[in-house]
Formats: structure tokens, sequence, C-alpha cells
């Protein structure tokens, strides 16, 4: 890391001199080039290059480098091309006005993005995207062009409008030892597999690019042909969009209730967007957690008589498609629902007097739990996330000389949107009587803003007030340097954030070495074995891989499944549902919530602390 240092130290020299004309003078060789009417230098990324390295050669600061380029904020990889305006360059091309933004006025979403990350990189608050364009609230997809400031253009979406429903997918060609199955209205794939003599992994092996999430009538698929036929069943199941599993299920339908405690029925409803062709990032993420849960079922499930008979139903994103679903006894009485999201259908849901558990993994602020027993709240909410949170943070940093000295890193007129966090640490430092210091800086942090709260004077970790990745780079580079000049290195580390989880390349890095602890509902990581082997089978079964997201919603599903699994075993034993489970990427300690009456269902109250070490290293510790 020496040479990393070296940089940023130079390039701090470099700041420090404020001088104006050498800046421009480098900046000024740069080629030019015409983009959107106006006339920027450019500077294409070589190997080896950094965000410090590429300010230092061309004395500008880091902060200039993302406000013209946001996409810097992740690291530079070779080949990038940078731009840079003629102010820059001390060309006419000048300074903004007053209120003008220091950003793009519109951004077109690409694949795998979010309200979120989009957010992060532009350093502008979610709800001021929502407010821009409301309909980014339930989520963006590619090709959409998003408003970045007041009087930034109106936009219709990049992607060419397509009809709402796909064509059929036929005109097979005839194969030997197989017949084309045309699928009939409100057929699913395991109906035709039981029809037919065959399973639901032949049908897919003969298929292997037929989307088991989204068929419609009219679609022709391969069937083996086992000279067994039984057509009186093709009509008897529910229209769903994926098939009921495991492989072996020998009914369409199971009855509302335990009423075998070998066997449970669940029902997956959410808005699927099934029909669309080219449905949002949402639906296609809902569409992965049914994968997800249907492969954690297929693995999970006890061969030796326990069934799961699984049923996914598409919602279309609608109450009128929820409230006809609901007057369905395959979905009213099935043992578990599992819910959407959307504000109200919890609610409906409920109201609709089933019987069902119903498995909330989707909707973290919904609190229906509170009056309603049936209801299990996957998520650990906001308030007892925090209190976990800080009882990790207490158990983390207490040593046997007593606590790391808690120092607060506050940036005048930075954003401030972990303040409450903060608030709470340190009412519980107060309460304990443990002191605390808290730094204010403006710009970036220095070196001289932390005299007297080194960890050479006594081990000391540091809480900065905002989990976003453009303010860790105004404060990581100093910790790092500070890091390496120490005797006992082992005597700082960083406190941080669940949106740290989404950093890469230099930020990872940075992460692991200021050996930063962060909590999480989630636990994610490149190199752990158990995730890396979950993805390499989902893609070996599906042919695709698991979208980048946060969470990995076809680890939820799994995770879902194996949860369900483990429920349905521990009922055949004679106990309750299970209150304690720990999956591939999620956590549940279920709890009805205290002070609540005994009519009340269960909330989760368990989260991740998960430790970056130096070396690439990481652990997690349940909470």
């Amino acid at each position: 890391m020496a040479t990393l240092y070296n940089m940023i130290k130079r390039a701090a020299a470099l700041v420090a001199l404020t001088a104006t004309l050498a800046a421009s003078a480098q900046v000024q060789t740069l080629p030019t080039m015409g983009v959107a009417g106006r006339v920027l230098r450019y500077y294409d990324v070589r190997t080896g290059d950094s965000v410090y390295s590429v300010a230092r050669d061309l004395g500008i600061t880091v902060d200039q480098i993302i406000a013209n380029n946001p996409s810097a904020a992740d690291g530079l990889t070779p080949g990038m091309r940078l731009y840079f305006p003629e102010s820059l360059a001390g060309g006419a091309d000048a300074t903004p006005a007053p209120g003008e933004p220091q950003h793009p006025l519109t951004h077109v979403v690409e694949k795998g993005e979010s309200v979120y990350g989009i957010s992060a990189r532009y350093n502008i608050p979610v709800e001021t995207i929502i407010k821009l364009n409301p309909q980014a609230d339930s989520g963006v997809h590619a090709g959409q062009v998003l408003r970045l400031a007041e009087g930034a253009p109106q936009h219709e979406s990049l992607a060419a409008a397509k009809p709402d429903v796909a064509a059929p997918k036929s005109g097979l060609a005839p194969r030997a030892g197989y017949e084309i199955y045309k699928i009939a209205a409100g057929e699913t794939l395991f109906a035709i597999a039981d029809s037919r003599g065959t399973t639901l992994d032949a049908i897919q092996v003969a298929n292997p690019d037929f989307d088991i999430t989204s068929y419609s009538e009219g679609d022709e698929i391969y069937v083996p042909l086992t000279g067994v036929r039984n057509d009186t069943a093709h009509n008897a199941s529910p229209q769903t969009v994926a098939a009921d599993m495991p492989e072996d299920s020998t009914a369409n339908t199971a009855p509302a209730g335990y009423s075998s405690l070998h066997e449970m029925s669940v029902a997956v409803v959410l808005p699927f967007m099934a029909e669309d062709e080219h449905p949002g990032r949402a639906a296609r993420l809902n569409q992965e957690f049914l994968r997800g849960f249907l492969m954690g079922v297929r693995e999970h499930s006890d061969r030796n008589g326990a069934k799961i008979y699984v049923r996914a139903f598409d919602t279309k994103g609608n109450m009128d498609t929820l409230r006809m679903l609901m007057e369905r006894p395959e979905v009213s009485g099935a043992d578990i629902i599992v819910v959407p999201d959307a504000d109200g259908q919890m609610a409906f849901i409920e109201d609709s007097d089933t019987r069902s558990v119903l498995l909330n993994y989707f909707s973290i602020k919904d609190e229906t739990y509170r009056n309603h027993s049936n209801v299990v709240q996957a998520n650990i909410p906001h308030d007892k996330m925090y209190d976990r949170a800080i009882n990790g943070f207490m158990q983390t940093f207490r040593g046997e000389d007593g606590l790391f000295l808690p120092v607060f890193l506050s940036r005048a007129d930075g954003p401030t949107d972990k303040a409450e966090f903060t608030r709470l640490l340190k009412e519980r430092l107060d309460a304990e009587g443990v002191p605390y210091a808290t730094v204010e800086y403006s710009g970036s942090l220095e070196v001289e803003n932390l005299a007297g709260y080194t960890p050479d004077v006594q081990p000391a970790v540091y809480i900065p007030e905002s989990g976003t990745r453009h303010e860790f780079l105004r404060y990581a580079p100093v910790l790092e340097k500070i890091k390496e000049e120490l005797a006992t290195p082992e005597n700082m580390a960083l406190w941080g954030y669940p949106e740290f989880v989404t950093f890469k390349g230099e930020n990872r890095a940075a992460l692991h070495s200021l050996n930063t602890t962060i909590y999480s509902r989630y636990y994610t990581n490149d190199n752990d074995y158990t995730l890396r082997s979950l993805r390499s089978r989902y893609k070996d079964l599906y042919g695709q891989e698991m979208t980048d997201a946060f969470p990995l919603q076809g680890v939820q599903g799994y995770d879902a499944a194996a949860y369900i699994v483990a429920a349905l075993r521990g009922m055949a034993q004679g106990d309750s549902l299970p209150k304690d489970f720990e999956g591939a990427q999620g956590t549940l300690r279920l709890e009805r919530a205290e002070g609540l009456p005994h009519s009340a269902g269960l909330v989760n109250n368990s989260l991740f602390l998960i430790h970056y070490r130096e070396g690439n290293g990481v652990e997690k510790t349940r909470m």
C-alpha cells in the first residue's frame, strides 16, 4: 500500500498549494472534443492510474474529478475516459453560476442500477430523485431517463415501446423421443409433467432456453415421450407463473392448514409482470427470488415423505388482481403466503381472513405484525437494527483496557444521513460513561483535523455521519495515510454502514485497509464459498447469472425456501414455527416484539456485523 499512500501524500501536497495557474496549465495540455455542444478536455485512464494519481498529475482535486465524472467514485479502469470542463483549463467554459448543479441534468439508467446507487453516484438525496421522477418510486429500468435537477428536460424512456403481451413461443422443430406440447390457458409445467408421466426436471432439460417463470397460453415445449397420459389433470391447476415443486408432488392442490405434518402448501404472491415482454427491474428481481425459492425447495426438501407444494401468482402490480387472487382457495388456503411489498397489499391480504402464515421478506416498514399473530416480519425494523448495531459496536471495540476512543467525523455542510444512528450511539456512550470525541472539518479531512485523536495516542475507532461513497472519499485517504504510519495499526478501526457493502475497487480495498466493521441486514462476500457455490448452481439450473443487486434476490428466495423446509421439519417433530435460522445471506431471530400482546406476530431481531480485515479477509458476526 506504500505506493497508494505516496500518491495520496503527493496529491494532498499539490492541493494544499492551491496553484490555480499550475492546474490550468496541466489540464490545458489535455486534448479536446465536443460533447453536447460543449468543448471538454478528456483524459484516457491508463494501467496503474487511480483517482489520486490522476488528481496529482493534473494538479486538481479528487472532488473535481468525481464532480465531473461520477463513475470515478467506484475507481478507475484502463481505457476509461474522464472529461473536464474548460473552466479547469482556464478556458471560456467558466465555473457554473451559483445554484447550477455540479452534475449532469439527466441520467440514463443502465442495467442493474437502482435509485439508491444513482443517488450515491451523484451525491443527490434519494428523495430529490423521487421528487423529480415520481415514477422512480417503484423502481427504475434500463433505458429510463431520470431528471437530476430542476429545469432538466422531460424524456421518454430510451427503450422502444413494446406490446404489453409477449407473443407465444412457438414453431418448434420435431425431435425424436419428444412430443411438441402447446401450453393451454391456466396450465403449469408441473401439471403437464404429471399428466405425461414425466418430471419437471426432464422438461427443463429438454427445454434449456425456456423461462419457467414466464410462459403463457400457446407457448410450445418439448415433453419426453413416456407412454403415460392423464389428460383429466390438465385444467385442474391454478394459473401460475412458475412450476409447482418439488417434482415428486402427487397433487395439484393442498388443503388449507397443516392437514399433514409432512406436507405444506406455499403461495408466492408477487408482481412478476410475467405478461410484459420487458418487465422492469423490480419485476425481474421478483422472478429471480422465485427461481431461487424453487431451487431452495428442490435442494432442501425432505425426500422421505415431506412435500412442499409451491405455486406462484402474479399480482401484476395492482390491487384488483390481488383481490381476485385472494378469492382463490389455493391462495387464501395456503399454509404460507410470501407477500408483496406494495402499499396496502399486505394489510389487504390480512383483512382477507386468511389462516395462512404471512411471510414478509420484502416490506421493511410494514408493521402488520404488531396486530396479527399470523404475520412474520423477516426484516429487522429500523429501530431494532440500530439497537443491535450499537450493541455490536460496544462488544467489538471494548478491549481489556476499555473501549477504543470513539471519534465522530462531522463535515460542515456535509450529508448527515446517519445522524440518527450517531445520536443514539452517543446516548449509549454517555449512559455508560464512555468518553468520545467529535472532529469537525470542512472540505476533505486533513491530518491536522485529527490532532490529539490519532491511534498513536489511544486506540481509536472513527465513525462518519454519512454512508455515501462520495463522503467516504473525503476522509478515507487521510485515515489510510495515518494508519500506515502507525507502529500498532491494530489500534485503528473504522465503523461503517450497510451501504458500504456496495463499494468496489479502490473503495473496497480501503475498507480492508482501515479494518472496517459495518452492520447490515444481509451478508455478502465475493469470496465466500457458500455464496459462490449457490450462485454457480443457480446459473447451471437456469442458464443465467443472478442480477448484481443487494441483497441478491436469488439468494433471498433460496434462504426463504430453506427456512420454510426447516419449519416443516420442526412442526413434524411437534415444534412450533422455528424462531432461529441463519441462511447463506440473511439471518432470522424471530420474537414477539417487547410490549406487544400475545396476539401479535413475530418480528426479526437479528443482523450481521461484517468485518473487513487487512489482506482481503471478511468475517461475519451474527447479532
